[in-house]
C-alpha cells in the first residue's frame, strides 16, 4: 500500500546478499552441542571427531576436539540427536536420544576406550538439563508440553507461565521483572512485533501444531540479543523429517458446556471450532524436507446490548413525558427555546420553555429531521431499568463472528555437508473479526465494526561452514501486518450527502456520522460510527544480519552486524462524516445574566434543534513513517578450564528517530517564546510553539539521535564440584530497549490530518455545517511557529509530541542461579534483578496547574489563566507528551524450579517466584492494576510506590502423567484388545496456578474537578489516609447489608483532601493487595493406537476446573458507593473437547 519503496529496497538487498541475514536481535532458533572427549584415564584426546546426527532427518554435523579435548558443534537445529565420538586407536561411542533446544547448549562428554575404531559402544542418552556454558536465565518449553498441556484458546504463549519469573496475563507477557509490551518476540529468529510504530505486542501467535518448542530468556542474554530491555520469547516451528507424518485435529467449545459465573450471571453465547492438519516428510531423503500446517478457527458469539432509547414521542419533539429525579421527586425535565429571550445565538438570555415541552416541527433542524425520519433510534422493547428517566429500555442479542486461517510452510535443504538452508513462511488469511449491527439501530449502531487483518512472516536462513572452527549463519526476515478497520457502515454510502452535510460530503462522508447526545438528565444513547470509521494501515519490518562464529583454543567468538527497517503506513479517516456533540446546554433555562439551570435541558432536544456543543471531523491523508536500527556485537564464550566458562559480550546499537517520508509530523518546543504572546488572548510571555520537519530551523528529525548505547555483558558458569551435576551461574549486563515503545504511527500529525474542530460555542447549526474550505488541507505557508495558536485560522485545542531529547530506555540485569541435576530431576534456585531506567510512561498531558497555583482558583482566576501553556484554544488545552522516558522500575525476584522432562510416562514442571518491585510508572506496561494516572506531574518522586505488576508469591505446577495401564504400560500389557481399548491409553495433565494479588491504589471520584479545580486530561486526585486499618475487618467476606459483593477495603480509612491540595495517599496503597488467583486447568485424554502408524487422541479439557472465581479489584473511587467492594469476577469453568488423528 504505502511501502513500495521499502519493498523494492528489500528485494534489491536480497539480490545483493550472498547469505540470507538474520533478524536484528540475532535471537537464535538453533542450539549448541559442547563437551569433552577423554580416554579411560581422563586424559584429553585432541583431534577426535564428534558427529551429531538428527535422528529424524539423517542430517549430520561434525566438529573436532581442540588441544584441550573440547569440541563445539554450533547452529544445531532443535530436535533429537545421536552424537558419536571417534578417534584413531579408540572404540567409537554413540549416544542416542539427546535433545537439543533452541538457544541452549547441550553438554555431552565422552570417555573412549582403547580399541579399533570399527568397534562401536552404544549408550542410551541421559542428557544434562543444567546449563554448563552460559549464564542466560530462561527455560525451554518442550514440544511434549506444547502438545499435551491444556491451554485456553489453544494459545501457546500461555505456557510462558512455566518459566520462573514470567507470566502471561490476558495477552500481556512479563519476563523477569521487565515491563510488558517491551519484550522481544520472535518466530524462528524473525521479529514478531511492529517495533514501536504500531506497538510492541505479539503480532501473531503460531498455532500449537506448527510449533517445535519455544525458548524464554528473562535475564542476562548474550550480546547477540538487542533492542529489548525486558527479555525474549522465541518460537521455533517444526521441520519435515525422513518419514511422512501428519495429523488432523478439531477442538470445539460451546457455552452450554461452561459453568455459570460467580454471581450466576448469564453465560455469553459461544460456538468455537478450531480445526486443521499437519503434514511433513522428505522431498529428497536425507537432504530436502517439507512441513505444512493449516490451522483454522471459526467462532460465533452473541453479545447483549442494552441501551437507552427514550420514549417514541421524543423523536417527534414531544418531551412532555421526559422525566427525571429532580429535587428528590420525579418531574418532567423542562426544555427551553434558545432563540427566545433577549440573548444572541451563542449567548441566550432569559429563555422561556417550549409550550407543553414540545418542539414544533417547524423548528426541527433539517439534518436532524432526515436522521429521525430514518428511525435510526429504535423504539423501547423492555421495561426501563430506571423508571424515573426511562433508561436502559431497549435490549437485543447481536451476533458477532471471527474467522481466522493460519498457513505455516517450511522447507529445509542441505546443499552440501557444509551448507544448509531453510525457508519458512507463515501467512494468515484476513482475520474477519465482525461485530454485528443490531436490527434495532441498523447501520447507525455504535458498536458495528469490521476488522480485517492479514499477517505475513517470512524467514530465509543459510548456514555455511568454512572450516571446523569457522562458520557464518544468517537470515533475511520479513514481517508484515495489514489492517482494515471500518465502522459506521463504511464505505458504500455517502451519509453526509444523504443527510445534508455538504462540506463533509465533499470530503467523503462514507460512514454514518456520530451523533453524541448520550447522558444527561434524560439519557438516550449515541448513534453512528465510534472511532476509526475508515482506517487502513500496513506495518512492515525488514531484518538483516550476518553472524560469524570462530572457535579458537578455549574461545568461541561470535560477532555480527545488524540493520533493520521498521515502516508503517496508514490512511486514517477516523471521523470522515464527523462527530457532533450535544450536551443539553441550549435547551436549558438561561437567566438574564447568562447563567444556566442544570435541572433543565435535554441533549436529544439540542440535537433536534441542531444546536451543537462540539464538532470534530477528520479525513487524514496517508502517513508513512519509519525507524532505522543498526547494531554490532561481539560475544566471547571463553572456556577457561573444564569447570569454568566466562561469557563476555559487548553490543552497540543505535536507532533513528521516527521519520515521516514527506515530513508529515509535528513536534513541540515547550519553552520557545510564542510569537503571538500578547495577542489573540494569549498572555504576555507565553511559551510553546509547534515544530515541523525541514521547516523553521528543524531538520529531517524532530528529536535527537541517542548515540551512546554501549551495552557490556558478563556472565559465568562454574561446575562447582567438577562434575556436570552442579552448576553455579551468574552475570550482569546492560540492555537497551527501543525509543518508540508506544504506537507512533497515528500521532503527532498536527497540520497534516485535515482536521476540523469546533468547541462551545459552535457558531453554526448541524444543518448549516462546517465552514467551506475547512477540510481542504492546510497550506504549507501556515506551518510556522504560530500554527494552532489561539485566534489563528487553524487553532488547536490539543497537541501531541515526542520529546526532542528522547533516549533509549535500558535495564541493568543481574542474576545468580544454582542448578543441580540428579536422576533425571533438575532443581534450580535463583535471584534476579531487572533495574529499569528511562522507562517509557504512558502519554502524559503536561498542562496541569502547578500545586502552588491551585489556591488562586478560589481567588477568581480561571484554570486557563493558570496553565503553563496558554497558546491553544479551549479552557483545557492539552499538551501531551508521548511516552516520555521518565520511568524508574526496580524489580527483584527470587525463583525456584523443579523439572523432570517427560520420561516413562511422567513429567513435571513446578516454579515458584517471589517478587519485590517498586516503580513510578503509570499506564505503560501494567498488567494487574489500573491506577494509571498521575496526581502531580511536578513531583514524580511521589509516584514511586509498589508496582501494580508485583505479584509477591506465584506458584505454577504442571504435571503430565500417562496412566500405567494398557499395552506397553506397567499394568495390563497383556490385556485383551477390547479391554485395552477401554481401560488403556489414558493420560492426564494439569497446569495449576496459585497467585497472590497485586498492589492497587484509590482516587477521589471527580476529585480533580471538584476539589483541585483542575480537570485537565490525565489528572487525578488521591485521598488522604486517615487510618492505618486499610483492609476491611471482614475482608473477603460476602456483604450482609443487602449489597452485592465482598468486603475488601475500609472506607473510613480515606478522607477528602482540603480544597486545592493533593492527597497524601501513595499511588498504590502500602501493604494492600487485590484478590489472588487459584486456578487449575486440566486435560484428560484417551489414546487409541492401531497398525503401528496410526494414533487417535480424544481430549477433554477443563479450564478453571474447580470453577473458583477470579475476583477483580475492589471499587477504587472515594466518594462512590462501591468503594472497597469487590463486585466483579471472571474465571468461570470452561470446557473444550478435542480429537486428534496422527499418522
Amino acid at each position: 500500500m504505502f511501502i513500495s519503496q521499502t519493498l523494492r529496497a528489500g528485494l534489491l538487498a536480497c539480490s545483493v546478499l550472498i547469505f540470507s541475514l538474520a533478524s536484528i536481535q540475532a535471537q537464535s532458533s538453533r542450539g549448541v552441542i559442547v563437551g569433552l572427549v577423554l580416554d579411560a584415564t581422563g586424559a584429553v584426546i585432541p583431534g577426535a571427531r564428534v558427529t551429531a546426527t538428527n535422528m529424524r532427518t539423517g542430517i549430520a554435523l561434525s566438529a573436532e576436539t581442540g588441544p584441550e579435548g573440547n569440541y563445539r558443534i554450533p547452529e544445531v537445529q532443535p530436535g533429537d540427536y545421536e552424537v558419536a565420538a571417534e578417534a584413531d586407536g579408540f572404540k567409537r561411542v554413540e549416544i542416542t536420544g539427546l535433545r537439543v533446544n533452541a538457544g541452549s547448549s547441550l553438554t555431552q562428554s565422552f570417555n573412549l576406550e582403547i580399541g579399533a575404531v570399527t568397534e562401536t559402544v552404544e549408550v542410551a542418552g541421559n542428557a544434562l538439563m543444567v546449563e554448563t556454558t552460559n549464564s542466560t536465565v530462561g527455560s525451554t518449553v518442550q514440544v511434549e508440553q506444547i502438545l499435551e498441556l491444556p491451554m485456553p484458546n489453544r494459545n501457546v504463549f500461555t505456557l510462558v507461565n512455566l518459566v520462573p519469573g514470567s507470566y502471561y496475563n490476558g495477552g500481556d507477557i512479563g519476563l523477569g521483572g521487565g515491563r510488558t509490551q517491551a519484550a522481544g518476540y520472535y518466530i524462528d529468529g524473525i521479529n514478531n512485533t511492529r517495533g514501536g510504530l504500531g506497538g510492541q505486542d505479539i503480532e501473531m501467535t503460531p498455532p500449537i501444531d506448527s510449533m517445535q518448542e519455544f525458548k524464554v530468556e528473562t535475564n542476562n542474554m548474550s550480546a547477540a540479543v538487542g533492542r529489548t530491555a525486558d527479555g525474549v520469547v522465541s518460537a521455533v516451528t517444526k521441520s519435515g523429517t525422513n518419514e511422512f507424518h501428519g495429523s488432523f485435529y478439531e477442538f470445539f467449545r460451546n457455552d452450554k458446556l461452561d459453568a455459570a459465573g460467580w454471581n450466576n450471571d448469564e453465560k455469553p453465547t459461544l460456538r468455537r471450532n478450531n480445526f486443521g492438519l499437519t503434514v511433513g516428510g522428505p522431498i529428497i531423503k536425507n537432504k530436502t524436507f517439507f512441513f505444512y500446517n493449516g490451522d483454522f478457527q471459526r467462532e460465533r458469539t452473541q453479545s447483549v446490548r442494552t441501551r437507552s432509547v427514550g420514549l417514541p414521542e421524543f423523536q417527534s419533539g414531544d418531551f412532555s413525558n421526559a422525566t427525571a429525579l429532580l429535587g428528590g421527586s420525579v418531574k418532567v425535565v423542562p426544555i427551553h427555546d434558545p432563540l427566545s429571550g433577549t440573548g444572541t445565538f451563542d449567548a441566550p438570555r432569559g429563555t422561556t420553555q417550549f409550550a407543553n415541552n414540545i418542539i414544533p416541527s417547524t423548528r426541527f433542524d433539517a439534518v436532524a429531521a432526515k436522521i429521525l425520519a430514518g428511525h435510526y433510534i429504535p423504539a423501547p422493547n423492555r421495561p426501563a431499568n430506571n423508571i424515573q428517566n426511562n433508561s436502559s429500555n431497549w435490549q437485543e442479542n447481536v451476533g458477532n463472528s471471527l474467522n481466522r486461517d493460519y498457513h505455516t510452510m517450511k522447507i529445509d535443504h542441505s546443499w552440501t555437508d557444509s551448507t544448509r538452508s531453510y525457508v519458512r513462511y507463515i501467512r494468515t488469511q484476513p482475520d474477519e473479526d465482525l461485530t454485528g449491527y443490531s436490527q434495532g439501530y441498523g447501520v447507525a449502531d455504535q458498536d458495528g465494526l469490521s476488522i480485517l487483518n492479514r499477517r505475513t512472516n517470512l524467514a530465509v536462513n543459510t548456514t555455511h561452514v568454512f572450516s571446523p572452527t569457522f562458520l557464518v549463519d544468517g537470515n533475511i526476515g520479513f514481517n508484515r501486518v495489514t489492517v482494515d478497520r471500518k465502522s459506521g457502515d463504511c464505505c458504500d454510502t455517502n451519509y453526509a450527502q444523504q443527510f445534508g452535510l455538504p462540506v463533509v460530503s465533499e470530503a467523503g462522508g462514507e460512514v454514518f456520522p456520530r451523533l453524541n447526545f448520550q447522558g444527561g438528565l434524560v439519557p438516550v444513547n449515541q448513534i453512528g460510527a465510534v472511532g476509526n470509521g475508515n482506517r487502513q494501515a500496513e506495518f512492515t519490518n525488514w531484518d538483516f544480519m550476518a553472524n560469524f562464529t570462530k572457535t579458537w583454543n578455549g574461545h568461541t567468538i561470535k560477532f555480527g552486524t545488524a540493520f533493520t527497517r521498521f515502516q508503517g503506513g496508514e490512511l486514517s479517516r477516523p471521523q470522515p462524516s464527523g462527530v457532533y456533540g450535544f450536551d443539553g446546554r441550549w435547551t436549558q433555562a438561561w437567566n438574564n445574566n447568562g447563567g444556566r439551570n442544570n435541572q433543565t435541558g435535554i441533549r436529544l432536544a439540542d440535537f433536534i434543534l441542531g444546536r451543537l456543543n462540539t464538532v470534530d471531523v477528520e479525513v487524514g491523508d496517508p502517513i508513512s513513517r519509519s525507524i532505522l536500527y543498526y547494531a554490532g556485537y561481539v560475544q566471547d564464550d571463553w572456556k577457561v578450564n573444564n569447570n569454568l566458562t566466562l561469557n563476555l559480550g559487548l553490543r552497540y546499537e543505535i536507532e533513528s528517530p521516527v521519520h515521516e517520508k514527506t515530513g508529515r509530523m509535528n513536534g513541540f518546543c515547550q519553552y520557545c517564546p510564542s510569537p503571538l504572546a500578547g495577542q489573540n488572548g494569549i498572555p504576555e510571555g507565553a511559551i510553546g510553539t509547534l515544530t515541523f520537519p525541514n521547516r523553521n530551523g528543524y531538520g529531517k528529525y524532530l528529536w535527537q539521535w541517542d548515540k551512546n548505547n554501549i551495552a557490556p555483558r558478563f556472565g559465568f558458569a562454574w561446575r562447582a564440584l567438577g562434575t556436570d551435576n552442579l552448576v553455579i551461574r551468574g552475570g550482569v549486563g546492560l540492555y537497551y530497549g527501543n525509543q518508540a515503545s508506544r504506537n507512533t504511527i497515528q500521532i503527532a500529525a498536527a497540520g497534516f490530518n485535515n482536521l476540523y474542530q469546533a468547541r462551545n460555542p459552535v457558531p453554526f447549526t448541524l444543518a448549516e455545517g462546517i465552514p467551506q474550505g475547512a477540510l481542504d488541507g492546510i497550506p504549507e505557508s501556515e506551518l510556522t511557529p504560530n500554527f494552532g495558536a489561539r485566534g489563528t485560522r487553524f487553532e488547536l485545542s490539543s497537541v501531541q509530541f515526542l520529546d526532542e531529547n528522547r533516549v533509549f530506555p535500558y535495564s541493568e540485569n543481574i542474576n545468580l542461579t544454582i542448578q543441580y541435576q540428579t536422576h533425571g530431576w533438575l532443581f534450580e534456585i535463583g535471584g534476579l534483578a531487572n533495574l529499569g531506567r528511562h522507562v517509557s510512561f504512558g502519554n502524559i498531558n503536561l498542562n496541569h496547574i502547578r500545586p502552588e497555583d491551585l489556591p488562586k482558583l478560589g481567588q477568581g482566576f480561571t484554570p486557563y489563566e493558570l496553565r503553563p501553556w496558554q497558546t491553544l484554544t479551549s479552557d483545557q488545552p492539552q499538551i501531551q507528551i508521548i511516552a516520555p522516558n521518565w520511568g524508574l522500575s526496580n524489580a527483584w525476584l527470587g525463583t525456584f524450579k523443579v523439572e523432570r522432562r517427560l520420561d516413562n510416562g511422567f513429567g513435571l514442571t513446578m516454579v515458584y517466584t517471589h517478587t519485590q518491585w517498586i516503580d513510578n510508572l503509570v499506564s505503560q506496561g501494567n498488567s494487574f492494576g489500573d491506577n494509571d494516572q498521575v496526581q502531580n506531574i511536578y513531583n514524580l518522586r511521589a509516584e514511586r510506590s509498589g508496582s501494580t505488576n508485583r505479584i509477591p508469591h506465584r506458584v505454577v505446577i504442571a504435571p503430565m502423567y500417562d496412566l500405567p495401564f494398557g499395552k506397553g504400560r506397567r499394568f495390563g500389557s497383556n490385556w485383551h484388545p477390547v479391554l485395552n481399548a477401554v481401560a488403556g491409553g489414558w493420560q492426564v495433565s494439569t497446569i495449576g496456578t496459585l497467585q497472590s494479588g497485586a498492589p492497587f491504589g484509590v482516587t477521589v471520584l471527580n476529585g480533580a474537578r471538584d476539589i483541585l479545580g483542575d480537570s485537565a486530561d490525565g489528572k487525578v486526585l488521591r485521598p488522604d489516609l486517615v487510618s492505618s486499618q486499610l483492609y476491611a475487618t471482614d475482608k473477603g467476606q460476602a456483604l450482609t447489608d443487602g449489597n452485592f459483593g465482598l468486603a475488601w477495603l475500609n472506607p473510613a480509612a480515606f478522607a477528602l483532601p482540603a480544597q486545592y491540595t493533593h492527597g497524601n495517599a501513595s499511588r498504590t496503597l502500602p501493604g494492600v493487595y487485590g484478590p489472588g488467583i487459584v486456578s487449575f486447568d486440566t486435560m484428560l485424554a484417551k489414546n487409541f493406537r492401531w497398525a503401528d502408524r496410526w494414533r487417535a487422541q480424544f481430549r477433554w479439557e477443563m479450564f478453571n476446573f474447580s470453577n473458583t472465581p477470579q475476583f477483580g479489584l475492589p471499587g477504587q473511587d472515594v466518594g462512590a458507593s462501591n468503594l472497597g467492594l469487590v463486585q466483579s469476577a471472571s474465571g468461570r469453568r470452561i470446557m473444550q473437547f478435542g480429537l486428534k488423528l496422527y499418522w
